[in-house]
């Protein structure tokens, strides 16, 4: 018998019936698996994201300005900057600035006068993932701003 004959012999409705069979079968759970939920919208990350800052510097007296950035995690980030003057006779902290900005601007200022205090200028930043992860504290220092205590800390932002 020919390989034409046998195929000529398979009734076309068994063919038809096998291949809408395996069609509706792609796709679904097996048996023994569970079939995704629709609520579950949330990718799932290796770890936790990680925090950084890359670069700091001032720009013109009283500005500065740090740059951070993120990794791990699952992106989008969140970036929540905060800052602690810390004076001879104790800390002051800035509230906390949270949004996409990889950038952030304080005040530390060199310029001396009189009846003004020496204090050192902690920058802080934690990332915040779009599973709500938060990251470690990254911390960069500004040594030498001067100012009078307690220093309102009016961060500059836009």
């Amino acid at each position: 018998m020919s390989f034409e004959r046998v195929v000529k012999r398979i009734p076309l409705c068994a063919v038809i019936a096998s291949a809408a069979a395996l069609f509706v079968a792609c796709g679904q759970p097996m048996a023994n698996e569970e079939a995704p939920s629709d609520g579950d919208n949330s990718v799932t990350a290796l770890s936790a994201p990680t925090a950084a800052i890359v670069e700091c510097d001032y720009e013109l007296d009283p500005k500065v300005y740090c740059i951070g950035s993120a990794s791990n995690g699952v992106p989008p980030y969140k970036y929540t900057w905060s800052t602690v003057s810390v004076w001879p006779d104790g800390e002051v902290s800035g509230g906390p600035t949270t949004g996409t900005a990889t950038k952030y601007y304080s005040v530390c200022s060199h310029r001396f006068a009189s009846g003004v205090s020496h204090y050192t200028l902690k920058v802080r930043l934690t990332v915040t993932d779009a599973n709500n992860s938060v990251s470690n504290t990254a911390e960069a220092l500004f040594r030498g701003c001067v100012g009078s205590n307690p220093d309102p800390l009016s961060p500059i932002n836009p």
